[in-house]
């Protein structure tokens, strides 16, 4: 890992259990978005360090995550007495709001430039990022059509030329 700048907000940060109850989190979090266990955790993971990212106040301009640390963070604030009274009063010390953007062009050219950002911070002050978790600009800012399906009812087949396998490590 890259030199920190604030090693004690990051230890504070990583040593957080969502609703003192992580692996059920985790779980859910895993059954939502039907990914593997590790990945979850794995995702978790990255969802805290980009929290961190931002807590440390090191960007001049606001931060943007990826499409799977943004599903954690949406999940997290479901659990609003973790989320407020504990992860962002005591982990934090600070509020983080979320903001989702307006649908604009001009607010997809600053996600852009704000996720940029973050993949530029992230590398020096964490290191080497996953692209299975922090993909590039280019497949972030993709044209997404993002459905929800009950797959009680349906099958959701994957296009062949789009199914990506990544490892897990940076």
């Amino acid at each position: 890992m890259s030199k920190l700048t604030n090693p004690d907000l990051y230890r504070r940060i990583a040593a957080h259990c969502t609703d003192h109850d992580h692996e059920r989190f985790i779980t859910k979090l895993s059954r939502l978005h039907e990914w593997q266990l590790p990945f979850a955790r794995r995702a978790y993971e990255e969802y805290l360090r980009y929290c961190y990212l931002i807590a440390a106040r090191l960007a001049k301009v606001p931060l943007s995550p990826s499409h799977t640390v943004d599903f954690v963070w949406h999940l997290h604030l479901l659990h609003t007495r973790d989320y407020w009274q504990h992860f962002c009063a005591n982990a934090l010390g600070m509020e983080l709001h979320h903001t989702p953007d307006d649908g604009t062009h001009a607010d997809s050219n600053a996600m852009r430039e704000q996720y940029a950002q973050t993949l530029r911070l992230y590398e020096i002050e964490l290191g080497p990022s996953s692209r299975a978790f922090w993909p590039g600009l280019k497949e972030q800012f993709q044209a997404r059509s993002l459905v929800y399906v009950d797959n009680r009812d349906c099958w959701v087949i994957a296009k062949p030329w789009r199914v990506q396998y990544e490892s897990l490590d940076p």
